[in-house]
């Protein structure tokens, strides 16, 4: 009986690096969920394939448009404006830094993690802001929203089973929009007053 020829045997043979976590599938279905760095062995190809995810890098996303967007003057109002709880609209922008907590769930149990985590945030953001008005959206309880929001996204994340860890939600920007800002600017001058 012929032998399987030593290359395609030894092929299973991959190195996890130090920053980084892999996921084994055999046949399309998750054999190893976490393999930790290191040496290791998988059946070879076609049999199991190996996905690797990087653990201990910290990524950023942008909700309310990018940063270039910022510095080029330019603003995207549909994906930046929020209602306050007295019917005031108020530009945001969001970063929000985030990790690959469980690499299975992150690889595999949702189609656009950026878009997920995005969603998530952009729904909370909107409900706590809807919960309070313009003066202390802009204000005084920013470093308050922005606990709840990061709170409030990592369990909906967790409900999703994206395998993401939020670190950190940072109010960037909060701003009227440009047509108030005037408005708002006689207001604030007229209490200073």
């Amino acid at each position: 009986m012929p032998k399987p020829p030593r290359r395609w045997a030894a092929s299973g043979v991959y190195v996890v690096p130090a920053e980084q976590q892999a996921v084994v599938t055999r046949f399309g279905a998750v054999a190893e969920h976490r393999v930790y760095p290191g040496i290791h062995y998988a059946l070879p190809w076609p049999c199991d394939r190996v996905y690797r995810a990087n653990v201990n890098q910290l990524q950023q996303l942008v909700v309310g448009g990018d940063a270039a967007d910022g510095v080029l003057g330019r603003t995207q109002p549909l994906s930046s404006e929020f209602l306050t709880g007295d019917q005031n609209i108020i530009h945001m922008r969001v970063v929000v830094q985030y990790a690959v907590a469980v690499p299975a769930d992150f690889l595999f149990h949702t189609m656009d993690n950026a878009r997920t985590i995005g969603s998530a945030v952009e729904a909370e953001l909107a409900r706590r802001v809807a919960e309070r008005g313009v003066d202390a959206a802009l204000t005084t309880e920013r470093p308050l929203i922005q606990a709840e929001v990061l709170e409030a996204a990592q369990a909906r994340l967790n409900e999703y089973g994206a395998g993401i860890r939020l670190s950190r939600v940072n109010i960037e920007n909060v701003a009227p929009p440009p047509e108030a800002a005037d408005g708002f600017r006689d207001v604030a001058s007229a209490r200073a007053d």
